[in-house]
């Protein structure tokens, strides 16, 4: 991963995906429990709409990104092209 380019990401955008991740998470455990399935429907489309959201603001950040396949890297608040 040394040899990929990288583009900074903001701490707020950051904070949004893993929000995201969390409330995936969250629903994953909804889906187990009995009668959590109108929790873990909701809990999936927050989790899409943050989802899009942060992603639709680092293309925003970086319009040159915009149709190539990117990955956070969260540790170093970046993201890269995934190749």
């Amino acid at each position: 991963m040394t040899n990929k380019e990288r583009y900074d990401v903001p701490q707020e955008l950051i904070d949004i995906s893993l929000k995201a991740e969390a409330i995936g998470s969250l629903g994953r455990c909804y889906v187990k429990m009995p009668f959590g399935y109108k929790k873990a429907k909701k809990s999936f489309i927050n989790q899409f709409k943050l989802n899009n959201e942060f992603w639709q603001k680092v293309y925003g950040l970086y319009p040159q990104l915009e149709n190539r396949s990117l990955r956070l890297d969260a540790v170093h608040k970046s993201v890269f092209i995934n190749e």
